[in-house]
């Protein structure tokens, strides 16, 4: 059963991001919120994280509310980031059956 990983705090303030990386599964996905949305601006972990899920298929999202929030709007993202709303956030909870929030 696959697993919505929530990433709530940037890499320079938690290692939850690299342990959440070493605990992805075949069709999981990532979504980062809340503080976490500052991941975007650090594009080396950036980078790590889609290399690590584009290994076992999983998909990487970001909450567009939250980034507008920190006035992170205008950063430039991957191709493979994918910006959401809260209708499309509820929807990726429901497609996976948990979901694990890591500080």
């Amino acid at each position: 059963m696959s697993v919505l990983h929530l990433i709530t705090r940037p890499p320079h303030q938690s290692d939850g991001l690299f342990a959440c990386l070493s605990r992805l599964g075949q069709g999981d996905a990532l979504l980062l919120l809340a503080d976490g949305v500052y991941t975007v601006q650090h594009a080396d972990m950036l980078a790590k994280l889609l290399d690590q899920s584009g290994a076992v298929r999983a998909t990487c999202h970001v909450l567009r509310d939250d980034l507008a929030c920190r006035g992170l709007l205008e950063v430039a993202l991957p191709d493979a980031v994918d910006r959401v709303d809260y209708p499309r956030f509820v929807i990726l909870t429901q497609t996976h059956g948990h979901c694990l929030t890591w500080c």
